[in-house]
């Protein structure tokens, strides 16, 4: 349904993209679902795995062995937000795989990085999917280019360049390995100095509070207090009665800028 009136408000304003679990998830394949409000532009997505881990959640996250598996499309100018889905095959039982997805409109990108589901293992229960839904892409990429930025930043790039030079790496899941080290390592390095920087400015930032267990409009209030927005609210389809927030998209305490929004998922009050 086009919205001509919400097509001009939204202009210029980056796409909206919210976690969703992973569903029809089996020992070799899942869907992977994700939530995108295109804001007003036309946009486009693509949507890919990138690793796999096992035990689920190890690190280094290793080379695929079912490929990448990449699917995109558009979603048409003042279009309501859409849920994208993308099937998965040739997984393996009881790994942990990691996905990226990526939308882009006029405005920018939007998305997340390292988004998780589990596959079901060989023998026993298929458990629910956890709540993983990676990094924000703007957090990634604002971290990237600080790392990018600082003299301890330069100082390991260079320090890995002269490794690789007088130890070439040959096999491809060792050099799988190194690359991820390296993109970790410059991750932590510009997460500190945002943080830093984030700490040392008097303009208001955002500080995620804990939203667990608060109403969705208790969660709202929150939020604003910390300077927060609330994101994409993700309810369960088969229930309708009271519910409360079980899971948030960015953890507790985190520093973002001024404004920055939190996606929920909401499920029964649990006493």
């Amino acid at each position: 349904m086009l919205l001509p009136a919400r097509s001009l408000a939204a202009a210029g304003t980056l796409p909206e993209v919210s976690y969703l679990e992973a569903s029809d998830v089996t020992q070799t394949g899942a869907t992977l679902e994700v939530s995108i409000d295109p804001e007003g532009a036309a946009t486009s997505w693509e949507l890919w795995l990138e690793c796999q881990s096992n035990p689920p959640g190890m690190e280094p996250c290793e080379a695929l062995t079912a490929g990448r598996q990449r699917a995109q499309g558009m979603i048409a100018a003042g279009a309501e937000a859409q849920t994208v889905a993308s099937p998965v095959t040739g997984l393996q039982p009881g790994y942990g795989y990691r996905y990226t997805v990526i939308a882009s409109n006029s405005a920018g990108r939007e998305g997340f990085v390292g988004g998780e589901f589990e596959t079901c293992p060989s023998e026993g229960l298929c458990v629910g999917q956890p709540w993983l839904p990676g990094e924000s892409l703007w957090v990634v990429e604002a971290a990237r280019r600080s790392a990018e930025e600082t003299p301890a930043g330069q100082a390991e790039r260079v320090a890995t360049q002269r490794e690789l030079e007088e130890h070439p790496v040959t096999d491809a899941a060792e050099r799988a390995a190194r690359e991820r080290e390296r993109y970790e390592a410059g991750l932590r390095t510009g997460r500190e100095a945002a943080e830093r920087d984030s700490a040392g400015s008097r303009s208001p930032r955002c500080v995620v509070p804990r939203l667990r267990g608060d109403s969705v409009a208790g969660a709202r209030r929150k939020l604003a207090r910390a300077h927060c927005a609330l994101g994409r609210v993700a309810r369960p389809r088969s229930y309708h009665g009271p519910l409360v927030v079980r899971h948030q998209s960015v953890r507790v305490g985190r520093r973002l800028a001024e404004g920055a929004r939190v996606s929920v998922l909401l499920g029964p009050r649990r006493d």
